[in-house]
């Protein structure tokens, strides 16, 4: 299957590089923006990846929000990243996340493994590894 990472959103646009910079012009940012919704209309799901050492952010929110207009008919899966250890989110975060959500919120650690088979599990359920023509498919 293929993996798409579109850019970050940054729906305010003043986020600061980390050289003091302000971000890319605003032409830029709906350039990224178009594209990342062609990607996401295109998908078979769309992640939603969310800091689980930080919580649900307002900008987040604003990333859901975003998603949840664009994504059309495509399944939005959220899941919250750093949950290693058997870190839990508050109910409040994930409430927050909830709402965006199609699937999850589910609780992973990219660095440690954990809940990466749940969050494989869902891609799978949506059919986002299923083949795409008979050619794919034929062993």
């Amino acid at each position: 299957f293929d993996v798409v990472d579109t850019p970050g959103l940054e729906l305010d646009g003043n986020r600061e590089a980390d050289d003091g910079q302000r971000g890319a012009s605003p032409e830029l940012g709906e350039a990224l923006f178009r594209a990342a919704g062609r990607e996401i209309l295109e998908a078979d799901a769309a992640l939603l990846l969310l800091d689980g050492a930080v919580g649900a952010t307002g900008a987040d929110d604003d990333a859901g929000r975003w998603l949840r207009r664009h994504a059309g008919a495509t399944p939005r899966v959220v899941a919250f990243n750093k949950c290693e250890d058997g870190r839990e989110v508050s109910a409040a975060d994930w409430a927050a996340a909830a709402k965006h959500a199609d699937v999850g919120p589910l609780l992973v650690s990219a660095l440690h493994g954990d809940g990466l088979p749940d969050l494989a599990e869902a891609l799978l359920g949506l059919g986002a590894c299923a083949p795409r023509t008979a050619e794919a498919a034929a062993p």
